[in-house]
């Protein structure tokens, strides 16, 4: 039985409304996932910015920028590639050119060296017992300082899983070992490294400026948080349950004296008042705003006028006009935070500037401070990608190598310490 056009319009009607239920709740789901915080390397969907035409940043190489040329590598042989017949079989005299070709290569993967250390004891006549040692010999385990070092390279730099390390030593040295025994090198190399990571959290406390973010992670599938407290030359990471101050007084101490730079989660504000809120969370809430009410795009270029003057204030601005400059700014926050009230849509985000009002401007009155909290988010995109790849860290051991690890190969490499030499120099 066929049905008429009417009962065909009404079907379609009912699967119309059910579509719309089902796309109202997905878009839900999604705003859940993604919000004006979400870093740009998280956003799934990226609304057209509201930058202005001659602000926006061309593709290829920029205006005066100066191209960088890769070295010439410095050959460690020299092979005399020559010819002495012609393919009509006469014979060749001397070449009237030598073209020079410089290739980088990498040997074959070489085989495991076993090394066997025949350790001498002693009694002494005084009742000691004397046990020989050898710098390259580990005390525990029967791995080498190297292959340690390498080991722990492939999980917390190249964020390999224990499975594929293993395959990946296989493949390039043909050594054997197990996931689990893969675990217990890197617990090893973190207790080695255990006394670089406490003195690295003594010298963050020391630190003028520190940039501190914080995100999710799963331990045996509850959630746990990865810290990250930052400088140029120090990156301290620490995984607590706590997203509390707590956290902040265990880092940095009780009574931090010197500026923190972060986002505007409450706990950063009862901890201490010498803050720098982040500007690109500023303004990238803001442009959200904008993109969905048309009252939002006279604040959020407003605003984005006041970061500009803040981003240009250098240290050879005087200091008194930088308090001319910190004070007019402020007044300009305010009369934001005043035109906000104006528009029911926009109290909510006017009440987030006015409750960091005192937190926008610091770096006007101390240039060495950035606006934004980029350098911390940075430095977590690293573990972040990691987090994806593991999933959840399966015990308290793993947080503690974890956190070791992170800290001593990402501040060495602000510092551009050679990763594995140090590693292997402290075991």
């Amino acid at each position: 039985m066929s049905l008429t056009d009417k009962e065909i319009i009404e079907k379609l009607n009912r699967e119309n409304e059910l579509l719309k239920k089902r796309i109202e709740k997905l878009e839900k789901l999604l705003l859940a996932y993604e919000n004006p915080h979400t870093p740009p390397s998280k956003e799934r969907f990226k609304e057209r910015p509201l930058i202005p035409d001659e602000d926006k940043k061309k593709n290829g190489q920029k205006e005066n920028h100066e191209g960088i040329t890769r070295p010439q590598a410095k050959p460690d042989k020299i092979i005399s590639v020559t010819a002495t017949h012609c393919h009509c079989n006469r014979k060749l005299g001397l070449p009237v050119l030598i073209e020079s070709k410089i290739i980088e290569e990498i040997p074959k993967p070489q085989p495991v060296i076993v090394i066997q250390y025949d350790i001498s004891h002693y009694y002494c006549s005084c009742g000691a017992h004397i046990i020989a040692s050898h710098p390259d010999c580990p005390k525990e385990g029967r791995f080498g300082k190297n292959l340690l070092s390498h080991i722990a390279l492939l999980k917390f730099e190249d964020r390999l899983p224990h499975r594929k390390i293993s395959e990946a030593l296989i493949r390039d040295y043909k050594i054997k070992i197990s996931p689990g025994s893969i675990f217990d090198c890197t617990r090893r190399v973190a207790d080695a490294l255990a006394e670089q990571h406490k003195q690295l959290m003594k010298k963050i406390r020391r630190s003028t400026v520190v940039y501190v973010d914080e995100t999710e992670i799963k331990v045996q599938g509850k959630t746990y948080h990865l810290w990250v407290f930052t400088t140029n030359k120090i990156t301290v990471f620490v995984i607590r349950k706590s997203r509390g101050e707590d956290v902040i007084k265990e880092v940095l101490g009780k009574k931090f004296k010197y500026t923190i730079v972060c986002d505007g989660w409450r706990v950063y504000a009862s901890y201490t008042g010498n803050l720098q809120r982040c500007w690109a969370h500023l303004l990238r809430e803001a442009e959200s705003l904008a993109n969905k009410v048309h009252s939002a795009k006279t604040l959020y270029e407003g605003l984005r006028r006041i970061f500009i003057q803040v981003k240009a204030i250098t240290k050879r601005t005087p200091e008194k006009l930088r308090q001319k400059i910190h004070n007019s700014l402020i007044t300009q926050l305010q009369q934001w935070v005043d035109y906000t009230e104006n528009y029911k849509e926009l109290r909510k985000f006017g009440t987030k500037i006015k409750n960091g009002i005192k937190y926008w401007c610091t770096r006007v009155l101390n240039p060495k401070i950035e606006p934004t909290n980029n350098l911390a988010e940075q430095k977590l995109r690293e573990p972040i990608v990691q987090r994806k790849i593991f999933g959840t860290l399966r015990n308290e051991k793993g947080t503690k190598i974890m956190e070791i690890l992170l800290t001593t190969i990402t501040t060495w490499k602000n510092q551009n310490i050679p990763t594995q030499e140090k590693i292997a120099s402290l075991l």
